[in-house]
């Protein structure tokens, strides 16, 4: 009830929260993005418990199978016989003890997916660097 600044989530209610909230209210959306430039030409396995795909990358695998494990390995097979040399993936579920270790075997890349967040009705940026200026 104090707050300069609320984020609403996609599938959060922006009115409900406004009526709440004296300061500012944005919404907001996850945009999946490598956490550092994936290599040109590679062929990228990308592994999440999403759908989205990060901007410029077409992988050869795409798996939202990440937390179903039954259904990652067959996914993880997949990418090895599809000749995948950087798995792109998040940092949760199964990425470390599954997917890094079967990319460390099968001696690809492993570069971590985040999920960076964009404002949807305004520069959130901006807004975030308001609130740090205030403090």
């Amino acid at each position: 009830l104090r707050a300069d600044l609320a984020l609403v989530g996609d599938a959060g209610d922006r009115d409900a929260v406004a009526a709440a909230c004296p300061g500012e209210v944005l919404r907001f959306t996850l945009r999946p993005e490598p956490a550092e430039e994936v290599p040109t030409g590679a062929r990228v396995a990308l592994f999440s418990t999403g759908h989205g795909l990060p901007e410029g990358i077409e992988p050869a695998v795409s798996s939202p199978n990440l937390a179903r494990r039954r259904l990652l390995a067959t996914d993880l097979d997949r990418a090895v016989a599809e000749g995948c040399d950087v798995y792109l993936t998040e940092l949760k579920a199964a990425a470390i003890d599954t997917v890094a270790e079967r990319a460390v075997r099968e001696g690809a890349r492993v570069i971590f997916l985040r999920n960076r967040p964009v404002g949807v009705d305004g520069d959130l940026d901006r807004a975030l660097l308001g609130v740090w200026a205030d403090v």
